[in-house]
């Protein structure tokens, strides 16, 4: 039987990135299909053949007696830049760069509750937060309420960012290929990077109690 189940690290970056990057006042379209057709400038994105098994084993939540499988995946995606001409290429991949680090530190344009075309914050229903209320928080780009954890608590937000929500950890970009290239479609400039990390697979398979075992820190390492 066929999976048909959104990939996960396809949604990961996608959210990263869709509506994120805007060059001379036009938002950079981010497609999850490959090629782009003759959509420049674009981001395309497509996950590499096979993956390594790194290790198997369960958590166990006591607040609903549940015991999960966990099996740890190490990945590789490809981030491919389409665009006009080297400057736009060299912008959009900068950019690209920076916004996957940003959301390895909690920014609030990565968080899973903002809308990057409204500003709004799919939590409180209104402007995010972080743009309008100023705090030791807000001025890092992170939410300003991100400690409060009470859902009754009039400023509970509930930030939180496309790696945890997807089960994605240990994100290593690397340059494979960082000259500019002219395809096969008239006067497009490409250029790519591949993004290394690994996925935990979770399935929930009983209530038997078992020992829980922690996720352990994200880490973002940036070769060039």
């Amino acid at each position: 039987m066929t999976d048909t189940r959104p990939d996960p690290s396809i949604l990961c970056f996608n959210k990263i990135l869709k509506g994120n990057i805007t060059y001379d006042g036009e938002v950079v379209p981010v497609l999850t299909t490959y090629p782009p057709g003759d959509v420049t400038p674009s981001i395309s994105m497509s996950v590499d053949g096979g993956q390594v098994a790194l290790s198997t084993y369960y958590e166990y939540n006591p607040d609903n007696n549940t015991k999960t499988l966990v099996e740890e995946r190490e990945r590789t995606m490809t981030l491919h830049f389409w665009a006009n001409n080297i400057d736009e290429k060299d912008f959009i991949v900068a950019r690209t760069r920076e916004l996957i680090t940003r959301a390895e530190m909690g920014d609030y344009h990565t968080c899973v509750n903002y809308d990057p075309t409204t500003t709004m914050c799919a939590t409180s229903k209104g402007v995010c937060d972080a743009i309008t209320f100023v705090n030791a928080y807000s001025m890092e780009g992170k939410c300003p309420f991100m400690e409060v954890t009470d859902p009754g608590d009039a400023n509970y937000r509930n930030p939180d960012t496309p790696y945890h929500q997807n089960n994605i950890v240990h994100v290593r970009m690397r340059t494979r290929q960082n000259a500019d290239q002219l395809t096969i479609y008239p006067e497009m400039y490409y250029s790519f990077f591949t993004i290394e990390h690994m996925l935990m697979e979770k399935t929930v398979i009983s209530s038997a109690p078992f020992k829980d075992v922690g996720l352990g820190d994200l880490e973002v390492i940036e070769d060039d």
